[in-house]
């Protein structure tokens, strides 16, 4: 399974890297892989202007890491102590049919995981932001998206859990093909309406009215001939933070560049750049290979979590589990995460080269392609981040580049 990830992830890569070199010569990227740790450390200073700053976002940056590790090692435990204190106390505990059992089983390990992770929670996404001015929200308004986020996971994830033991009670061989299509469409309904029908849940959107910005993005469009229909909207942020951010959401009809309010406060040219890059993921259609991407890979998983079920080897550790009993749920769930564990550095070194592809892609057809490496050193300032994080860092939970490598790289295409 991680061999079948592997050579699919670094296919895409290779791919990546090929549409690359149509826009700059090749040299020019071997020249950019191989920049130096040393070039990076020198870039610090040049983005942080007060070496104040850049430890505080350091700091800050290790702290969320640390935090990240360690609740993330203490939940991975809970589940599998949730899963061996049920592996013979479902069958007597639930007596509601396939269905009911999966979603009081799932309801009840969540409520209890949300409990025992809401103390990270509040440090890592409501104090440290606070602390060092990244974000002003209010505890009310901070504990209102957490309730919101918990009934949503607890609605999808319960429907999700009584439907996986209903299909394999069902249909016992091809029970992880019918549980594939339903995740596939509710994949697809996300990527197609998540903005909106599940963002305006936490945040407010109105369509872009500044024409200026919407000609840069025209001119955009017809510089590289990109005919698909897409609109610029402003998300509204500034009750919640400080921070500046863009990003693509939707595809065909229901594609959309999304800015935070906060963007509006840079110059035109530089909001060109942001723009530009946005414009670079809905031109190489990366939503749309994403959905794709996830679900097949979704039911190669499902799959071989099934023929992991019929094994003589997890009947025997399992204690003769029944695999329509509804410890299931919590067996996929350890099993997802110890597969998550090996297959995201994957996937984040693809989503790496997908950023670096679109940075190229910016760099290429702005005004001025100066201005991309202006704007990138305010986002990172903006935002706290580290320019150059520790590789352990960048591997497990970085889905862009460091902003050193991101600005050292268009630096090496300017020269």
């Amino acid at each position: 399974m991680v061999l079948i990830n592997f050579f699919i992830s670094y296919s895409i890569i290779l791919y990546i890297k090929f549409v690359n070199w149509k826009f700059a010569d090749s040299f020019v990227n071997i020249f950019s892989f191989v920049l130096t740790l040393q070039e990076s450390l020198k870039m610090e200073n040049k983005i942080y202007e007060q070496s104040e700053k850049l430890i505080l976002a350091q700091k800050y940056q290790k702290q969320k890491t640390f935090l990240t590790v360690v609740s993330s090692l203490f939940l991975f435990f809970y589940t599998f102590l949730f899963v061996l204190f049920f592996l013979k106390q479902d069958e007597n505990v639930f007596e509601l049919g396939p269905f009911f059992s999966g979603v009081c089983y799932f309801a009840i390990y969540f409520v209890l995981r949300t409990f025992l992770s809401l103390p990270f929670e509040i440090k890592q996404s409501f104090k440290l932001p606070r602390k060092i001015g990244l974000s002003n929200e209010t505890f009310f308004l901070w504990i209102t998206n957490q309730i919101k986020s918990f009934l949503l996971v607890l609605f999808f994830g319960s429907l999700a859990s009584g439907v996986l033991l209903v299909c394999i009670q069902k249909n016992p061989d091809y029970w992880w093909l019918y549980f594939s299509i339903l995740i596939s469409c509710i994949f697809i309904f996300i990527f197609l309406f998540g903005q909106t029908v599940i963002a305006p849940l936490f945040f407010n959107f109105e369509k872009l009215s500044d024409t200026k910005i919407e000609n840069l993005l025209l001119n955009l469009k017809k510089k590289v001939g990109f005919k698909g229909q897409n609109h610029i909207w402003v998300m509204k942020t500034k009750k919640h933070g400080d921070y500046a951010n863009a990003f693509v959401c939707g595809f065909g009809p229901t594609r959309k560049i999304v800015i935070t309010e906060n963007i509006l406060e840079y110059n035109p040219e530089e909001i060109e750049c942001i723009v530009a890059h946005e414009l670079a993921h809905q031109f190489y259609s990366h939503n749309l290979f994403l959905c794709i991407y996830k679900i097949i890979s979704f039911a190669v998983v499902i799959y071989f979590f099934k023929f992991l079920l019929s094994t003589e080897l997890f009947y025997f550790y399992s204690n003769g589990l029944n695999i329509s009993s509804a410890n299931t749920i919590g067996i996929f769930l350890v099993f997802f995460s110890v597969l998550n564990f090996f297959i995201s550095p994957i996937l984040l070194r693809v989503s790496r080269e997908i950023e670096f592809a679109c940075d190229l892609f910016a760099f290429k057809h702005v005004t001025k392609p100066k201005n991309l490496i202006t704007i990138l050193k305010k986002l990172c300032v903006r935002n706290y981040c580290d320019p150059s994080p520790s590789l352990f860092s960048k591997f497990f939970f970085y889905t862009h580049p460091p902003f050193s490598e991101r600005i050292n790289r268009l630096i090496s295409f300017l020269n």
